[in-house]
């Protein structure tokens, strides 16, 4: 899924089932992207795949102004557990192009470790996304919801 014409990402929020217990956690379940304009106008969110658990947190947002888009991506992820809970991506952060910063949603799981950035070419941002998601499996099985992304970088202007 891609933002609009001439928009790209400024923000993002997850939503996260957190430790339950005795239950099957899944922790990072979907990830909305916040796209917007040069002029900060046009704002609008993007999400591909249908949420199944958990809760959404709020939107973190660049704070460079105009112009501070998302550049950068990582993901928190555990690796598999054998016989155990396993959940696979926990969290996500991004890094923002103008005021340099990373990220956090303010609702990410603890488990897994977090892996390297990931970084669009210059010139340009993400401007869309394609969730890596395990469809549920059924009652009483090891779900793990979010796998990872797949992100897309346009140049500022035009798609890549």
């Amino acid at each position: 899924v891609y933002c609009q014409p001439n928009t790209w990402t400024v923000g993002f929020r997850q939503r996260v089932e957190g430790c339950c217990g005795r239950c099957d956690d899944t922790a990072l379940n979907a990830i909305q992207l916040e796209c917007a304009g040069r002029d900060g106008t046009q704002l609008h969110a993007i999400q591909s795949y249908p949420d199944l658990w958990g809760s959404w947190g709020n939107y973190a947002y660049c704070s460079g102004g105009q112009g501070d888009w998302l550049v950068r991506a990582s993901f928190k992820v555990e690796g598999g557990q054998g016989g155990g809970d396993d959940t696979a991506a926990n969290d996500c952060r991004f890094q923002c192009s103008k005021s340099n910063t990373d990220i956090y949603a303010n609702n990410g799981a603890s488990w897994g470790t977090w892996y390297r950035m990931e970084s669009c070419p210059p010139s340009s941002a993400i401007c869309g996304f394609s969730l890596i998601f395990e469809d549920s499996l059924g009652s009483k099985r090891d779900d793990t919801a979010a796998n990872g992304a797949d992100f897309a970088c346009c140049r500022i202007g035009n798609k890549l």
